[in-house]
């Protein structure tokens, strides 16, 4: 039994919800990891845009 599911309180023979309860852990997980991502090229794009602005 994994102790993340007893943290959020579900009852250890619920099946169903501990399974939803993971499937959305990893969609919250995918999207977290795609901001981070796309956050981290914002930031490399707006460093190299500034920078060539500066060079001129």
């Amino acid at each position: 039994m994994n102790p993340h599911h007893n943290i959020i309180g579900l009852a250890p023979g619920n099946k169903s919800n501990i399974g939803n309860v993971t499937i959305y852990s990893n969609i919250m997980f995918v999207l977290w990891c795609i901001i981070s991502i796309f956050i981290f090229f914002e930031i490399l794009l707006f460093t190299a845009f500034w920078n060539n602005v500066s060079c001129l």
